[in-house]
């Protein structure tokens, strides 16, 4: 899989401008969330102790998020202009707001990256919050500690306006956590902070997924690098909202089965990390097999039987016969969400293509592709992105 196209700052910083470069480049992508974004944004303009500047992508929200942002970061920036102390030596240094037409979480986040000038990465999920101190204390963290180019802190959760504890199996630990993440995602968003030299070097998040992409870009890193942890809870994780993503996203699954893929695929992992994944990809497979099979989806449902079988068998031991193919049909598949739900008609249900055939077999990953998965979606810094339907509003530095 081509990753995705990531664009770095192309001018160096003068010696001059160096010293008043930011530390840390917050980015907050947003869809339809007014109210808990401009939380999240009071959480951020709140910080203290480092330079940081913000990067607010509007992943073409239709709520009034963008116009809501852009009031709050004025307003944050008059009534620092407006204090003697200004905050010249820490806290907000500049501020930028842009709105994407809609692409996804992943996506957002990339074009956020695109236009980061520090030299770590911060990313808030709009529905969550950063105490005072977040980035102060990371940073710290992370320079003392420069083995982990990848950090995170612990959180406070919070369900339906109720505090409540993790379970065991979601406990964050610093070090090898890469087997223990195939199941459960270990890392959360908005508790990383990152080298941009490493998120670039992996290429950011899939902007094909509409969901898991972190834990496709998690699991990617945990292969060559262990995370470090700082033991404060530094952020509020709200769920339980209506429109939170996970909770919207039929069969997340999918995605999780084409990021094993992915990583199957990379001849470097071997041993008992192989034989982890190829365990999990298998089990994940049957699972969807078993909900396709119930909704009438037969060819879907074959596909991972299919795959579940060559995961237990061959690909577990490094035998990567049929893996290029079953990964792109797998792909293809699982990106179109209409695979996975129940056809309005059962009558009418997607019959068995003539050559899906048995592995192998040679139009099999082509005739899944003609069932509609749609094209990967652009990142906004993409040269298939036309410059027209971008708008970027740049508040100006407080320097």
């Amino acid at each position: 899989m081509a990753g995705p196209t990531m664009v770095r700052r192309s001018t160096p910083f003068a010696e001059g401008e160096r010293a008043m470069r930011p530390h840390v480049s917050v980015i907050v992508p947003s869809f339809n969330r007014r109210r808990m974004l401009t939380e999240a944004l009071a959480s951020v303009l709140g910080q203290r102790g480092v330079r940081f500047e913000l990067i607010v992508v509007d992943d073409g929200s239709t709520d009034g998020s963008f116009e809501a942002s852009r009031a709050l970061l004025d307003e944050a920036f008059a009534r620092r202009r407006n204090d003697p102390a200004g905050g010249s030596t820490d806290g907000l240094c500049s501020a930028r707001l842009e709105r994407i037409p809609r692409r996804g979480v992943g996506a957002a986040r990339n074009h956020g990256a695109s236009l980061a000038d520090g030299e770590f990465l911060a990313f808030l999920d709009s529905d969550d919050l950063w105490a005072p101190l977040k980035l102060s204390r990371q940073l710290d963290f992370m320079r003392s500690c420069r083995r982990y180019p990848l950090t995170q802190t612990e959180e406070l959760w919070i369900r339906a306006g109720r505090r409540i504890n993790p379970s065991l199996r979601h406990r964050k630990r610093a070090g090898d956590i890469f087997v223990d993440s195939l199941r459960t995602c270990l890392i959360s968003p908005s508790a990383v902070m990152i080298s941009r030299e490493l998120f670039f070097a992996f290429e950011g998040f899939d902007p094909r997924f509409s969901a898991c992409e972190d834990y496709d870009l998690w699991l990617r890193i945990l292969t060559r690098h262990e995370p470090g942890l700082l033991g404060e809870p530094l952020v509020t994780r709200r769920a339980g909202h209506p429109d939170q993503l996970s909770a919207m996203t039929v069969a997340l699954d999918r995605f999780r089965v084409i990021t094993l893929t992915k990583l199957l695929a990379d001849p470097r992992l071997t041993g008992s990390r192989r034989e982890a994944v190829a365990d999990v990809l298998a089990e994940k497979c049957r699972i969807l097999a078993g909900g396709l099979a119930r909704r009438a989806r037969a060819w879907q449902a074959e596909l991972y039987v299919q795959a579940a079988a060559l995961a237990e068998e061959a690909w577990r031991l490094g035998h990567l016969r049929e893996l290029a193919r079953l990964a792109a049909a797998l792909t293809d598949c699982g990106l179109a969400a209409s695979n996975f739900t129940a056809p309005t008609n059962s009558a009418r249900a997607p019959k068995r293509p003539a050559d899906l055939g048995t592995p192998g077999c040679a139009g099999h990953g082509r005739r899944v592709a003609a069932h509609g998965a749609p094209p990967p979606a652009p990142i906004a810094n993409d040269p298939r992105c036309r410059v027209d339907e971008l708008q970027s509003v740049s508040l100006p530095s407080l320097m």
